[in-house]
């Protein structure tokens, strides 16, 4: 028999084709732009289906899954919300438990009502530190943030809350006491927290200034 008949064994497996590369797996938001019913302006949300629109957010937020296939429609109808009086809703929302960060989402529709936001806030700030004081904390260190910027929103808040109730007064020295005391709060952002405890009449050593004798 000629060699030229002979087949070498490592020649079949040079020559075998390599395997096709696995496809790359689409992201949600991808799937969902080719879906022929995918809207790229959705409705605005009425104050009717708010309520099932933030039940659907929840339910992403907590369980992920399926739930998730839906979000960027979701997001969408959030981003619309132009009513001011969604914000306890929005605020009744926001739990310390975001795996998927769906509810930085929420925050970011919160902010744009400026003024508004701040006293939606305040108004919640109690069941909000209660419930999820990683956000108590959140809301308020971004607003003391914004000191000396353009969109600066500290001198209002600061006068909200001293205008508002004792009750309400003392918890925000409480929760800006607990941000000071946090480790991940640098040292910028304590100089920043003891000048609105001040500002809304509280001590940065903890105890509220004597009475003027006025």
């Amino acid at each position: 028999m000629s060699s030229r008949n002979v087949i070498d064994p490592a020649d079949v497996i040079r020559f075998e084709p390599e395997a096709p590369p696995a496809p790359r797996k689409k992201s949600v938001l991808e799937v969902a732009e080719e879906d022929e019913d995918f809207e790229e302006d959705p409705p605005l949300p009425t104050a009717d289906d708010v309520h099932g629109l933030l039940d659907r957010l929840r339910k992403a937020a907590q369980f992920g899954g399926d739930a998730l296939e839906d979000l960027p429609r979701l997001i969408e109808q959030l981003e619309q919300i132009d009513d001011p009086a969604v914000m306890p809703r929005l605020l009744g929302l926001l739990e310390d438990n975001d795996p998927y960060g769906i509810y930085w989402n929420v925050l970011y529709v919160l902010e744009k009502f400026d003024d508004s936001y701040l006293k939606a806030l305040l108004g919640s700030i109690e069941a909000l530190h209660a419930r999820a004081p990683q956000w108590a904390y959140t809301c308020v260190i971004r607003i003391l943030n914004t000191r000396g910027d353009e969109d600066d929103c500290t001198a209002a808040f600061e006068r909200l809350v001293n205008d508002g109730s004792a009750e309400t007064r003392a918890l925000v020295l409480k929760v800006l006491r607990e941000l000071s005391a946090d480790p991940d709060t640098d040292q910028d952002q304590k100089q920043n927290i003891a000048r609105t405890i001040t500002a809304i009449g509280g001590s940065v050593g903890g105890d509220a200034p004597p009475a003027s004798a006025d």
